[in-house]
């Protein structure tokens, strides 16, 4: 498995983290939530445009960018 790993690119080394990252945190977050565990990440001090910005937000976007990213830098997918 570290060899596999290794002799990828660097670019496909990050977007393999993003993925695994995100992921072992989205799956966290939807465990949490099945059990009925509350998980406030509401922060008064923020901006409203930083409302937005959840931790849900943040692991999905890694999770699903991490994969498409992997993907698309393996087939060599030409975005115009």
């Amino acid at each position: 498995m570290i060899e596999w790993y290794q002799a990828l690119s660097i670019a496909e080394q990050c977007y393999l983290v993003c993925a695994v990252v995100g992921g072992i945190a989205f799956f966290i977050e939807l465990m949490l939530v099945l059990f009925g565990a509350e998980v406030n990440t509401d922060f008064d001090i923020s901006d409203f445009a930083f409302k937005f910005i959840s931790i849900q937000g943040l692991s999905a976007f890694g999770l699903v960018g991490g994969l498409v990213g992997f993907y698309a830098y393996d087939k060599q997918v030409k975005v115009y």
